[in-house]
């Protein structure tokens, strides 16, 4: 989290933050700040028209760090992943494994394991991320991943960043654990790499904002859309954003004013020119104890091929006048993993009905690709 040491900050100083960080915030990124508040920002407005309007709002301490994590990373905070090792792997080998991998020679991270039991492991990593787009003083960055584990009897599934130095790592651990085991381990990250008719994809994004235990939708905010038909970058661009505002029209029909999705003619025909969901952002109101809001932030680091699956929640408390507080945070640890297991849990359950209804009709076993 970046430091904020000021004891307040003026419109001036969002302005000018919003204005210097064109590198790592686009207009369409900037859009989605008031977007979080349901305002609707003209697509036709500069930078400095959006940045001007943004700085009139209103933020308290955590809506200044929020914006200035969205400047330093360009895609707000960071998001999660999670994958899976089918093995029987206990803690204390998975430990010397992570020992082993860490004093290995030209290592410069530094590795330290925050808990261990036999059940869970926290690994924190320290590091230098170098972003040589800044200035020369401000090109090395430090970075902490944290990784976390949890122990079965038939398998090990890991929670991590969902940026390349935490994938590699999760990667080599991997290939490690292969190597002092003598035996293949497979790598099951949730994925949509088997499934290539755009309506599937689109469908999966569609159960899941509606599936979360315990919670109700609200809304569509955002989503992202692509084509495997649209090869040229500057024609996938353009298409690429007429899809997107059409889709969320239809998306926003179909939980509003219960529009049948297989009769519209929008949905008809994007599912010709192959769109697909590839990312989407939704509210959910919790049924139950702490009655949040709650947003949640979904999609894949891989678009077209829809692998990486990533994922972030933010949470905002309802206030006693009934109405939930304008910016979202992002949870503590423990309501965090509770919010994070629900997600992934629905997630390959809807996986799980979609290879079973494949093989009813093709009266074949799927096997899904794993790495």
């Amino acid at each position: 989290m970046p430091k904020f040491e000021q004891m307040h900050a003026t419109d001036k100083d969002i302005y000018d933050l919003l204005v210097s960080s064109e590198k790592r915030m686009t207009q369409k990124q900037m859009r989605e700040i008031p977007l979080g508040r349901r305002i609707l920002v003209s697509q036709e407005g500069d930078r400095e028209d959006i940045a001007s309007y943004i700085s009139c709002f209103s933020f308290d301490h955590e809506g200044i760090v929020d914006l200035l994590e969205r400047c330093e990373s360009g895609a707000g905070r960071e998001k999660t992943a999670s994958a899976t090792f089918q093995a029987a792997v206990k803690s204390d080998e998975m430990k010397e494994i992570i020992v082993k991998y860490a004093t290995a020679p030209g290592r410069s991270e530094v590795y330290a394991f925050a808990t261990s039991t036999d059940k869970h492991m926290i690994l924190n990593v320290k590091y230098d991320e170098f972003d040589y787009s800044r200035n020369r003083l401000s090109q090395r960055q430090k970075r902490i991943a944290n990784l976390s584990f949890e122990f079965r009897p038939d398998s090990v599934s890991v929670r991590f960043p969902s940026t390349l130095k935490a994938r590699q790592i999760v990667a080599d651990l991997k290939n490690l654990l292969e190597s002092e085991k003598k035996e293949k381990i497979s790598y099951d990250e949730i994925s949509l790499v088997d499934f290539t008719d755009p309506k599937e994809r689109t469908e999966f994004f569609l159960e899941l904002i509606s599936s979360i235990p315990d919670h109700s939708l609200v809304g569509v905010t955002t989503l992202r859309v692509s084509s495997a038909q649209v090869n040229d970058v500057d024609e996938e661009d353009e298409a690429e954003e007429n899809a997107r505002a059409e889709m969320l029209s239809v998306v926003k029909g179909v939980y509003l004013q219960g529009t049948n999705l297989m009769i519209s003619d929008e949905y008809r025909r994007l599912r010709e020119s192959g769109f697909f969901i590839t990312s989407i952002i939704w509210e959910a109101t919790q049924n139950s104890t702490p009655y949040e809001l709650v947003k949640f932030d979904v999609g894949f680091e891989d678009p077209k091929q829809a692998t990486g699956f990533r994922y972030s929640v933010r949470t905002a408390p309802r206030g006693g006048d009934g109405k939930y507080r304008s910016v979202a945070k992002t949870p503590n640890a423990v309501r965090q993993s509770i919010l994070f297991d629900a997600l992934e849990s629905t997630a390959r359950e809807i996986l799980a009905k979609m290879r079973k209804k494949v093989d009813a009709a093709t009266g074949e076993e799927t096997v899904h690709e794993t790495s």
